[in-house]
């Protein structure tokens, strides 16, 4: 079976941009299930499976298909067994690009999972992608910020270093080199 390939790290690291590239080498993306409504560029059952809070709080709680229900800026997602489970079948690498705080829910449903996080060799990295990313919303920019800037302190912590196989600093360039790892690491 193909391993399950984890990408963390902070809002703004590029893991959207990531996993994007690994499809061409043989990796899907997980299909994962929030209550926020869709950005302008995303596609329904593509990026993710968009439900209304209600919908999701009755699936989470009438099924033992998700292994992942946390709550994130004020929305919840979850990830469903069945979405890796498509995957694998199409004999594909699962990724999933998740947050931190929920790798542990991770490890206790797929412990064989290939876990790598990403941190910015410099902080001022993650601003200029967030500012990109969200434009002129600047309280959104400063609010994912601090998130991330949070989450930094958390994985310099060696109980949460413990969590990952692997931790790998991001240039601002040689994207083509971090997928080359990735792929390598993935495949060990």
């Amino acid at each position: 079976m193909a391993p399950l390939l984890v990408i963390s790290g902070p809002s703004g690291i590029g893991k959207t941009y990531l996993v994007e590239q690994l499809k061409e080498h043989g990796f899907l993306p997980v299909l994962m299930t929030t209550t926020r409504p869709p950005r302008p560029n995303e596609v329904p059952g593509v990026d993710y499976e968009f439900l209304e809070r209600g919908e999701y709080d009755r699936a989470t709680e009438e099924t033992a298909d998700f292994f992942m229900n946390n709550e994130f800026f004020g929305h919840k997602y979850g990830i469903r067994r069945s979405a890796i489970e498509r995957i694998w079948e199409l004999g594909k690498v699962p990724v999933l690009a998740i947050y931190i705080q929920v790798v542990g829910q991770v490890i206790q449903a797929y412990p064989a999972a290939k876990r790598v996080y990403l941190v910015p060799a410099h902080v001022s990295l993650l601003q200029k992608r967030l500012r990109l990313r969200n434009g002129s919303d600047e309280p959104e920019t400063s609010y994912r910020l601090e998130k991330a800037k949070e989450e930094l302190a958390l994985i310099r912590d060696l109980r949460y270093q413990a969590l990952y196989d692997s931790i790998i600093t991001v240039q601002d360039d040689g994207n083509e080199s971090l997928i080359q790892c990735l792929i390598e690491f993935a495949h060990r």
